[in-house]
C-alpha cells in the first residue's frame, strides 16, 4: 500500500481507535519512513485530541521537517497545554527550524490566552527576526494579542502598519478601544466601513457596546 492509499485511509478515520489502526499498519508496511505520511498520521491525531498519541509519534519520530513541528505545536495549542506549546516551539528555534506564518500564529495566540505579554513580546522578536512580521497571519495575531493583553498602543501600532486588514482584524482593534477609548472605537469603525469591510454581528456588538459607554447610542441605528 502507497502513500497516497494511506493518506485517503486517515482521511477516513472517524476516532482514535481508528487512527490507531492505520498507525500500526503504516508502520508494519514501511510506508511510515514516507514523511508525508507520518506528518498526515500526527496532524489526524492531532485533528482528534489524542495529544498523547501525538507527542508519542513525534519524539519517535527520526526525521521532522517544518510541517512535523508546526503541527505538533499547533496540538498542544488547541489542547490549551501552553507549556507544552512554548516548550516545542523553543525546540524548534533551538533545531534552527525557520517558523513559518502557520507556526507562529499558535505560539502567538497562547501567549494572548495566557495574557503573557512578556513571552507575547519575545515572539514578536522572534517574528522581526525571521521577517514575517508583514505576514498578515502573523501580524492579525499580534494584534489581537496585544489588544487581548491590553497593549493598546502597541496593537494599534501594528495594526496601521498592515498591508491588509480583514474584518476579523478591524473587529479586534475596535473591541480593544471599546474597552478604553469608547471614541476611538467609534472612528475605527467609521473607517472599517469607508474602507469598504461590512462588519458583522461581532462588530456590531463590540460598537453598539462602545457607543453604549458614550452615551451615543443614536449612532448605534446603523
Amino acid at each position: 500500500m502507497g502513500a497516497e492509499s494511506c493518506i485517503d485511509l486517515l482521511l477516513r478515520c472517524r476516532n482514535v481507535f481508528h487512527i490507531r489502526q492505520v498507525h500500526a499498519h503504516v508502520v508494519a508496511n514501511g510506508t511510515f519512513q514516507d514523511l508525508v505520511v507520518a506528518n498526515k498520521l500526527l496532524y489526524t491525531y492531532v485533528q482528534h485530541k489524542a495529544i498523547d498519541d501525538a507527542y508519542s509519534l513525534f519524539d519517535g519520530l527520526t526525521m521532522r521537517d517544518p510541517t512535523t513541528w508546526s503541527v505538533m505545536v499547533g496540538g498542544f495549542a488547541k489542547v490549551g497545554d501552553h507549556e507544552s506549546c512554548y516548550a516545542t516551539f523553543r525546540e524548534v528555534l533551538r533545531c534552527g527550524v525557520t517558523p513559518d506564518n502557520y507556526t507562529l500564529p499558535f505560539v502567538i495566540r497562547t501567549c494572548r490566552d495566557r495574557k503573557d505579554i512578556q513571552m507575547g513580546r519575545v515572539i514578536h522578536n522572534v517574528v522581526l527576526k525571521h521577517g514575517l512580521h508583514l505576514d498578515h497571519f502573523v501580524g492579525a495575531s499580534l494584534v489581537d494579542m496585544y489588544a487581548k493583553c491590553m497593549v493598546v498602543e502597541d496593537a494599534q501600532r501594528l495594526f496601521e502598519r498592515m498591508l491588509s486588514k480583514d474584518l476579523v482584524t478591524w473587529t479586534v482593534m475596535i473591541g480593544a478601544y471599546a474597552d478604553c477609548n469608547a471614541y476611538e472605537s467609534l472612528v475605527l469603525f467609521d473607517r472599517m466601513r469607508e474602507g469598504g469591510v461590512v462588519p458583522d454581528k461581532v462588530a456590531m456588538v463590540t460598537v453598539v457596546n462602545a457607543c453604549a459607554k458614550l452615551g451615543a447610542m443614536h449612532r448605534a441605528r446603523y
